[in-house]
């Protein structure tokens, strides 16, 4: 583990008889809704106040090595059991919770919780590095009303602003056929232009994912 590892469980090892271990994992922090905040997660290693910081956990997906034997060739309902037997309990790490079939029903719930999403994935699958058709993520995207402000001139990127006014920033990926769609209607507009990017004289309505 590493030094920020250690910060997170208090030098006290969650590995059961001390053994090498490699897993696959992520650290959380949890909002007061009980859900977990990516924002949180960063603030809580930039922080360098002496102040009490917000509990960390780390969350397993997977075992790579296990007694300095890599498990990576093993079906994934494997390698899960060898997980629940190398970890025991501890409060700053938990195993990730997993169910069999019943998808759409899991899908549901996690968006009533607004939560991130699901993974499926294939239980006699391999670990592998990149992305394989044995995983296949499911997010619960969040969609949101704005305004197309202008476009960059150069690579694409649409300027977007909230309704009251506000600077959202550039979209980088949009469809083809609505970006075809979006420089026919700009076209047909007057516009501004600075160094880097054209301005609209009528801002127009889009919903952002």
């Amino acid at each position: 583990m590493s030094y920020t590892m250690y910060s997170v469980f208090n030098s006290s090892n969650p590995l059961k008889h001390n053994h090498i271990y490699s897993l696959d994992g992520e650290l959380i922090v949890l909002n007061d809704d009980g859900q977990p905040d990516f924002e949180l997660v960063m603030s809580r290693f930039r922080s360098y106040k002496p102040t009490p910081l917000p509990p960390v956990q780390f969350v397993v997906f997977d075992i790579i090595n296990h007694k300095h034997t890599w498990t990576t060739s093993l079906p994934l309902i494997q390698r899960k059991e060898v997980l629940s037997k190398a970890l025991r309990p501890h409060q700053n790490m938990t195993k990730i919770k997993w169910l069999q079939g019943n998808a759409e029903a899991y899908f549901s719930a996690v968006c009533k919780k607004d939560l991130e999403g699901i993974v499926i994935k294939n239980p006699t699958s391999t670990y592998k590095v990149n992305r394989t058709s044995d995983w296949f993520k499911i997010i619960n995207y969040k969609y949101t009303d704005g305004l197309i402000t202008g476009y960059r001139k150069g690579e694409f990127g649409l300027v977007l602003e909230s309704f009251e006014g506000e600077t959202w920033g550039i979209m980088e990926h949009m469809p083809t056929k609505a970006r075809r769609e979006f420089y026919e209607i700009a076209r047909r507009q007057h516009v501004s232009d600075s160094k880097k990017y054209v301005f609209l004289e009528t801002s127009l309505p889009c919903k952002i994912r």
